[in-house]
């Protein structure tokens, strides 16, 4: 005997097994209002029941545009290093994809310290329905209060970046892997010093997770090597002025032949060797691209490598979990997809030769 056909089940299937509408059943798929949330249950257990898939297609065509908002701290015409200037992009590339599935984008800067009435106005005259955060907000004093607000709002909170403490605070967050990028940079060293590494690590912040991953990466690895000397750790929080006072002071106070720099300032580092006739002395490696300032610290030698974060990456990430989280409860609620709470990118790395041979 033949097998029979596989005959796919479609929403009328599930109206007629529990002898409802197929109006009914479509308002229950697709999270319209109009039916008891016990009605809804009902019909969402039978479509799992019967193994029904949904049409996309026909989704998108019978629900009203969706907004996800995006929350940063600069305007885009601001961003100088790649990493924030690459998530935007990232981001951007993502929603390029989804808007035939009528996703929209609303994009609104706050600065470092969060106005949350101006946010919740913006995300009331929107209509958005999710916001994704740009990390470089996330020092803000407001967030918890922002959070809270749009939990009780319903708009559900996507991180990027790894520089909130509490994760209560958001749905997903979606961040580099920093205790490997730390370990990358102690790694490159180590081949090129071998036991004698002598270093200094420059962060924004110890009480910021993803800064503090990085350095305790870096350290740790090279305790693994066998390195006796302990890297110098300098915290600057954003002050270009106490990057140059750091790397002047452990230069003339410390005996160390190169500097990890984990927060995208290398390239004020690297200025800084030039300025004062260090740059054969001391070598280093930055994290991140910075306009033309990294090319031409390359070409110099005074950087030997760069950890790149996969940026773009992480902004196409996490537009897209903010898209499925929404799909997902809009049709069978957050039973079936569960989103992931963290989620870290792996690193890569650029050498001298790798990046002049990409610029060619």
């Amino acid at each position: 005997m033949g097998t029979q056909p596989y005959k796919r089940v479609v929403a009328k299937d599930v109206a007629d097994a529990l002898g409802v509408s197929l109006c009914t059943v479509n308002k229950a798929l697709s999270g319209k209002p109009g039916i008891s949330d016990a009605r809804r249950r009902q019909v969402q257990e039978k479509a799992r029941e019967m193994g029904y898939k949904a049409d996309s297609v026909a989704q998108v065509l019978a629900r009203n545009p969706i907004t996800i908002g995006i929350l940063s701290g600069y305007d885009k015409t601001e961003l100088e290093a790649s990493y924030s200037r690459g998530i935007l992009e990232g981001m951007d590339e993502e929603f390029a994809k989804l808007e035939k599935y009528k996703i929209k984008k609303s994009f609104h800067c706050t600065g470092d310290q969060i106005n949350i009435d101006e946010v919740m106005k913006w995300i009331e005259t929107d209509n958005i329905e999710a916001v994704c955060l740009c990390s470089t907000i996330a020092f803000s004093k407001g967030l918890p209060e922002m959070a809270e607000r749009l939990a009780k709002r319903g708009v559900p909170l996507f991180v990027e970046g790894g520089t909130i403490e509490n994760p209560d605070q958001f749905v997903s967050l979606v961040e580099v892997d920093a205790d490997i990028s730390g370990r990358m940079a102690a790694d490159l060293f180590y081949c090129m010093y071998g036991k004698d590494v002598r270093a200094a690590v420059l962060i924004g912040s110890l009480n910021v997770p993803n800064l503090r991953s990085k350095a305790n990466g870096f350290i740790h690895t090279l305790e693994n090597y066998g390195v006796d000397f302990r890297p110098t750790t300098g915290e600057f929080f954003r002050n270009p002025e106490k990057v140059r006072e750091y790397v002047r002071n452990v230069i003339e106070r410390e005996d160390i032949n190169c500097i990890y720099d984990a927060s995208s300032f290398h390239h004020i580092v690297c200025d800084e060797l030039r300025r004062n006739g260090w740059q054969d002395r001391v070598a280093v490696i930055g994290t991140d691209y910075v306009k033309d300032a990294t090319e031409q610290n390359f070409r110099d030698g005074i950087l030997k490598a760069v950890i790149i974060q996969n940026e773009r990456r992480i902004g196409k990430r996490i537009v897209r979990i903010a898209y499925d989280y929404l799909i997902n409860s809009r049709t069978f609620g957050m039973e079936d997809w569960t989103p992931p709470k963290q989620e870290r990118i792996k690193p890569t790395f650029s050498t001298r030769s790798c990046f002049v041979h990409e610029k060619k």
